[in-house]
């Protein structure tokens, strides 16, 4: 077993019905759906895997399903697909994973996050400026070159992360949601007739904080960064799951914060 596991059952500060080695299927599902009305494009996005435990031990994925549904002003369309995968995971991943669920962790800091996540992109810097400006005209306000050279330079050095860091930190007793639809993250832990769910709150663009829901109710939530990692092992690449927990989606939420802070 996970040591870090043991360790906190003999502590006794998780109790849990489930012993992790005995866990014979894991299920990633993610539902994610806009309000489309008229509009065109994407409006309903969702994917499903699940692991089941092989005889060797570790885990292969049984099914790995993407739907997407489009609306194009008359028609719904819908596009299912497999997902390219790995061909097992290996069951101290399953474990590790089931094991950060249940630890908080104040790993929500700039010494965790900076070395993870990648030196913003100049063009995405120049888009998002550009999407400023125009919401600033209509202020007649203008951004002068001088000033999104100022801005551009600054965001690539990362001025204020640490700021930015501390304003985004998820808050253990606040409630997230979507003002535009619904987005749904779920992991099952399943051993017979007995599961243990967890759902993500993707607010913060990086799947956390993450609640233990037991008998339809939430039971405690965690944030835990390390959650992210042991994600990233197991899903394939190109998952829309893995994607939410990819904490590179923090970097354009502190562009956006920036250009906003500073125009």
């Amino acid at each position: 077993m996970n040591k870090i596991l043991y360790i906190f059952l003999l502590l006794g500060e998780l109790v849990f019905a489930q012993n992790p080695n005995d866990f014979e299927k894991i299920v990633f599902e993610y539902n994610h759906e806009h309000e489309y009305g008229t509009n065109k494009g994407i409006f309903s996005k969702e994917q499903f895997f699940e692991l089941t435990k092989s005889n060797t031990g570790n885990f292969i994925f049984e099914k790995n399903i993407q739907t997407i549904k489009t609306f194009n002003g008359k028609i719904v369309k819908t596009k299912t697909k497999k997902i390219k995968n790995q061909l097992n995971v290996d069951k101290e991943n399953i474990i590790g994973l089931f094991s950060e669920l249940n630890i908080n962790k104040d790993n929500f800091t700039l010494e965790y996050i900076k070395p993870k996540i990648n030196k913003p992109k100049v063009s995405l810097i120049k888009k998002l400026i550009k999407e400023k400006s125009f919401i600033l005209n209509f202020e007649k306000k203008i951004i002068s070159k001088e000033q999104k050279r100022k801005i551009i330079n600054e965001i690539l050095e990362f001025n204020e992360l640490k700021e930015f860091i501390e304003f985004e930190k998820p808050k253990a007793n606040a409630l997230y949601g979507m003002v535009d639809g619904v987005e749904n993250l779920k992991i099952s832990f399943i051993i017979k007739n007995d599961t243990t769910i967890y759902k993500a709150e993707t607010f913060h663009k990086c799947g956390q904080p993450i609640n233990l829901i037991e008998n339809n109710t939430y039971n405690h939530k965690i944030i835990n960064l390390d959650v992210n990692a042991k994600i990233e092992y197991i899903l394939p690449k190109k998952s829309l799951i893995r994607n939410e927990f990819n904490l590179n989606n923090i970097t354009e939420k502190y562009i956006r914060w920036y250009i906003d802070k500073n125009f």
